[in-house]
């Protein structure tokens, strides 16, 4: 019978886990409790280490510890087949499992300077987190030479995909070499930053460069929010990058808001640049007053004379005059007095219907 648990005790080490093979140790635990045999030392250590060429890390390493200090065989593990599985890591680029290995079993890592350099390459050509280099360097004094033409193929992969800055950062920081990345691939990142306004990515993005957004990406921004009428961004954008609009375009669309009688959108978009005087035509204006019609007239005609700092001519006055009379809205009468400072004609008091 101990034979036979024997067996499948080697079997349990051997059998693969969807949560990894050190799941066996939970296993062989029970096992052992409930049989009353203890695994053989072989098997022990022969299950130990090809768990630790495989699967030593995160959860998985408390359980090894208990394990281990259970059934006593922390002093039976070879330094010999430790030292071959860092060189399978060291091969494999895998150097975040050397310090994994080194904490359970003690056994300080023994490697030369040019394997050490292969694996670095390897880990940062795999796609290996620049924190795991970061700290195996610092733990091995090994600093890393990574051969600059594969450092800026990773910079490149980060930018086209997005990755967050903190990748860009660690890799500049761990590598001693600065990004090279094509300008229209530098600006697109400013360009979703920028709308998404995150300022504080901006600044780190441009101490990591060296490189700053460009002035006709900040024009074709400040384009797109006039057009949209997102002057609150508008406003933002100028505030963190000094740099003022385009004066014609915006005088080009503020006029175009004032023929559309979309005046709070004009007086948006004024107070977004800070006030910024803009000229009006006083032809236009006076057209822009003959075309008001509707309801609350008088108060467009307000927000207008606000907007230009031109009030209506007699006749756009007395012709809205009219207007009220005929719709009835004689509440509104001395309120136009008020607003243009001129009274209604005798020819347009006449029409009032008595």
């Amino acid at each position: 019978m101990a034979e036979d648990i024997q067996k499948k005790y080697q079997a349990l080490f051997e059998q693969d886990y969807s949560s990894g093979r050190s799941a066996a140790l939970h296993r062989i635990e029970g096992l052992a409790a409930i049989t009353g045999v203890r695994p053989s030392n072989e098997i022990l250590v022969q299950g130990l280490l090809k768990i630790l060429s495989e699967d030593c890390s995160g959860s998985g390493k408390g359980r090894f510890r208990s394990f281990v200090a259970k059934f006593g065989v922390a002093h039976l593990l070879p330094r010999k087949e430790i030292q071959q599985i860092y060189q399978h890591f060291l091969e494999e680029g895998r150097v975040y499992h050397i310090e994994d290995v080194a904490e359970l079993t003690g056994v300080k890592p023994e490697y030369s300077e040019e394997l050490v350099q292969k694996a670095y390459a390897k880990a940062l050509e795999e796609g290996v987190c620049e924190g795991h280099l970061a700290s195996f360097a610092e733990t091995s004094g090994i600093v890393p030479h990574f051969p600059e033409e594969l450092v800026q193929q990773k910079y490149k992969l980060y930018f086209e995909r997005g990755y967050p800055l903190n990748n860009l950062r660690e890799l500049k920081d761990l590598s001693g070499i600065a990004p090279r990345i094509d300008d229209p691939l530098i600006q697109e990142r400013y360009k979703k930053l920028l709308i998404q306004e995150d300022w504080a990515s901006i600044r780190e993005l441009r101490e990591i460069l060296g490189v700053d957004f460009s002035r006709e990406l900040i024009s074709t921004l400040y384009h797109s929010m006039i057009n949209k009428g997102s002057y609150g961004s508008l406003s933002r954008l100028v505030s963190f990058s000094g740099i003022e609009p385009d004066k014609e375009s915006v005088i080009q669309r503020y006029k175009e808001l004032l023929r559309n009688q979309e005046f709070n959108q004009a007086r948006s978009l004024k107070l977004s640049l800070g006030g910024m005087s803009i000229p009006s035509d006083p032809e236009e204006v006076q057209g822009i007053y003959a075309s008001l019609s509707g309801t609350y007239i008088v108060s467009q005609i307000e927000q207008l004379k606000k907007l230009t700092g031109i009030p209506p001519n007699k006749a756009n006055t007395q012709r809205v005059y009219e207007i009220l009379i005929r719709n009835g809205e004689f509440e509104e009468l001395d309120e136009l007095r008020k607003v243009t400072g001129i009274k209604p004609s005798k020819k347009v008091l006449k029409s009032i219907p008595f």
